[in-house]
């Protein structure tokens, strides 16, 4: 309590209660109401920032805490900036932010706003203005996962325009599953059955060309 005899703290069978009379964890903090600021600080007050010197939180197993679960850390640069790393039980970097606003997904070292990394590429630039890269030592793909009924689009847009381009792909039974690309609303080519339309969105030769009736 302080000098006017307000609980500021309450230790009981369940834990500790700052802000609070009950507890529901070891360790509760509460306020009367959300507020714009922090209800938990870590301070550093001297030592500066150093390479390879972090603050942090760690979760551990077993009776002295050796088994290491996860981590989340702040790493320090001599340079005053800070990255954020979360690691998993053997997993290190499962998540990284960068200073500067990248991240990375398996990797402390993002190349730029996204980078999922499953093994090393090796020595490459990326584009400056790639907003996602998604690297492997081998093959390397991304996904569009729909239901059967349902199409995967890539689509390309600008302000003008939310999407004046796009590649649809929609799944089929046997044989007629299709690939189409869209140019300001007109499905310019069509790829289906191993057969190529243009103009034509039914294509039944290798290559099928339908000129605007108009």
């Amino acid at each position: 309590e302080n000098g006017a005899g307000s609980e500021k703290m309450r230790l009981t069978s369940t834990g500790l209660g700052i802000g609070t009379q009950s507890p529901g964890k070891l360790l509760t903090l509460s306020r009367t109401a959300e507020a714009q600021s922090e209800q938990l600080e870590f301070r550093t007050e001297a030592g500066g920032v150093s390479d390879g010197n972090y603050d942090g939180i760690v979760w551990t197993y077993g009776t002295n805490g050796s088994d290491v679960l996860a981590e989340q850390r702040i790493n320090y640069y001599n340079t005053g900036v800070v990255d954020m790393s979360f690691n998993l039980r053997n997993e290190d970097n499962v998540l990284y932010l960068k200073a500067g606003g990248n991240v990375g997904i398996g990797t402390a070292s993002p190349d730029t706003n996204l980078h999922v990394f499953k093994a090393s590429a090796g020595s490459i630039t990326n584009y400056a203005n790639n907003a996602l890269v998604v690297e492997n030592s081998g093959d390397v793909g991304i996904s569009l996962l729909t239901p059967n009924a349902n199409a995967g689009h890539l689509m390309f847009g600008s302000p003008a325009n939310q999407y004046h381009s796009y590649i649809r792909g929609a799944y089929g039974a046997t044989n007629t599953s299709t690939l189409k690309f869209y140019t300001d609303g007109i499905n310019t080519m069509t790829h289906k059955a191993g057969n190529v339309g243009i103009g034509n969105t039914n294509p039944n030769k290798p290559l099928t060309i339908t000129a605007d009736s108009g």
